[in-house]
């Protein structure tokens, strides 16, 4: 037999050998102050792998802070994630929510409902109808952000350190501290508004970063380690394990898609 018989004879036998690996749609959506720019690690690992990733910026925010102003509130946030899976023609999406992400993200996955297979919530909140982020936080908090939004209608909080995050390594804390940017007040104080009516129709995952955690998130997480509508999963790492550790974050992406 001819060497190009040969060949031909196993691709016969081995078609799948020749064929690319599946491809699925990722949409990462940051937390506070940060922006499409912290998924840049991430990203690279799962375009490697052959997906399609797709990182939007919310306003006000990252490359977008000069959209900063006193219109900027969680219905904003919420339209950035729908239009942006509405004009980039998205379908089957795995729409990945970060911390505060998570309120926006809970909302876009309702209204999306036949465009999203899988949410992520990354060590993230998940709202109840409601709720908003001021929800989490103490009473004399809540005030202080009332009273400095009374102020001044485009009040912002600053960031946290990268450490708070759990970066540790100098390069890193250093191109987070660089990118981190104020965060809008206001998106914390609007209720989330849309009912979860999604919920039934996706594959719901939690990540919980234990190492080290943020406390915010713990009523959170006992809340949803007990959901049976969300599959839970704990990793060794810091809240931004997007930059601290992507190809772990990658491996457990992937690990909920079978």
């Amino acid at each position: 037999m001819t060497a190009t018989a040969v060949l031909a004879a196993s691709s016969a036998i081995s078609p799948v050998a020749g064929q690319p690996r599946p491809q699925h749609t990722f949409v990462l959506v940051h937390g506070a102050w940060h922006g499409g720019w912290c998924w840049r690690d991430l990203a690279s690992e799962l375009r490697n792998q052959g997906h399609r990733v797709t990182t939007p910026t919310l306003t006000g925010l990252g490359e977008r802070t000069h959209l900063l102003s006193s219109s900027v509130d969680l219905e904003t946030h919420i339209s950035d994630i729908v239009s942006h899976i509405d004009s980039e023609e998205l379908n089957d999406v795995i729409l990945v929510g970060h911390s505060y992400g998570g309120f926006p993200v809970r909302a876009a996955a309702a209204l999306r409902a036949d465009k999203i297979a899988h949410v992520v919530y990354l060590d993230a909140f998940v709202p109840l109808d409601g709720e908003m982020v001021a929800s989490y936080v103490p009473a004399d908090r809540l005030a202080t952000w009332k009273d400095a939004l009374a102020n001044n209608p485009v009040s912002t909080l600053p960031p946290l350190t990268p450490d708070a995050f759990g970066i540790t390594a100098p390069e890193q804390r250093a191109w987070v501290e660089r990118h981190l940017t104020p965060h809008p007040l206001r998106t914390y104080l609007q209720p989330l508004a849309t009912a979860a009516e999604g919920d039934n129709h996706t594959s719901q995952h939690y990540i919980a970063c234990m190492s080290p955690k943020l406390d915010v998130f713990d009523s959170t997480r006992e809340r949803i380690s007990q959901d049976k509508n969300f599959s839970f999963t704990k990793l060794n790492a810091g809240h931004d394990v997007m930059v601290s550790e992507p190809a772990l974050l990658a491996r457990t992406l992937l690990s909920y898609l079978g």
